[in-house]
């Protein structure tokens, strides 16, 4: 919620914002669901690692998009951080297994 408020939100913008706003707190729920099983299982550390940064990309893609909020090489920034989340993701799925 803070991340939409502070980047993506502006007010009079399109109403395609608040669709962002919902789709912010799922991934958000999915990083604090990541964090949770990190927690409890450290092994679980890199998926949550994942998580965070697949919020933060997808939070400076929205605030690109609907906020028209820009800083240079930030498609560079949103694709480093978006590959960086789908390897991580990914590496979880061993460790899941092996539980």
């Amino acid at each position: 919620l803070v991340l939409w408020f502070t980047l993506i939100r502006r007010p009079g913008g399109d109403v395609m914002q608040y669709a962002a706003l919902g789709y912010a707190l799922f991934l958000a729920s999915m990083a604090g669901f990541a964090l949770g099983l990190a927690f409890q299982q450290g092994a679980f550390l890199p998926l949550a690692a994942g998580a965070l940064s697949f919020l933060l990309s997808d939070a400076l893609i929205a605030a690109r998009l609907f906020a028209d909020r820009q800083f240079p090489y930030m498609g560079d920034v949103i694709w480093a951080t978006y590959i960086l989340a789908q390897a991580l993701i990914v590496t979880a799925v061993p460790v899941a297994l092996a539980l």
